[in-house]
């Protein structure tokens, strides 16, 4: 009985840990990132890039398989590039503008800075992830 009822509660306090791990795996759409914003056109890049672990499975050298697979097949795709380093290119111009003071450019972690951060959110977050 004991032994049940430690088992149960070991099981339950391990779901409980590993939904509370998953809770963070989308932080570009909370901060409406470029991520976020160049979703639609990356996402063929995403499932090209988890279709070449299932192609490279069985290889024998599965890292180089899966690194030329990536390079020859999946990067073709130029419109995600295109919409990251526009994305990015703004980003960069409104946290000057509007949180130059909040987030000098010498700071590298700016997300990781909580004024910083909140400056970031209320003025540079794309309308269309609100």
């Amino acid at each position: 009985m004991k032994v049940a009822f430690g088992l149960i509660l070991l099981l339950v306090s391990l779901m409980v840990v590993a939904d509370a791990h998953g809770k963070g795996k989308n932080k570009n759409k909370k901060l409406g990132g470029c991520g976020a914003e160049c979703q639609t056109e990356c996402g063929a890049i995403i499932t090209c890039k988890k279709q070449c672990k299932v192609t490279c499975a069985g290889a024998a050298a599965k890292r180089p398989c899966i690194r030329n697979c990536k390079l020859n097949t999946c990067m073709q795709n130029t419109e995600c590039e295109t919409c990251k380093t526009a994305c990015f290119g703004r980003m960069v111009q409104c946290r000057t503008a509007n949180c130059a003071e909040e987030c000098p450019l010498t700071l590298r972690k700016p997300k990781k800075n909580k004024r910083c951060k909140t400056c970031l959110v209320a003025n540079c977050r794309s309308s269309e992830t609100e």
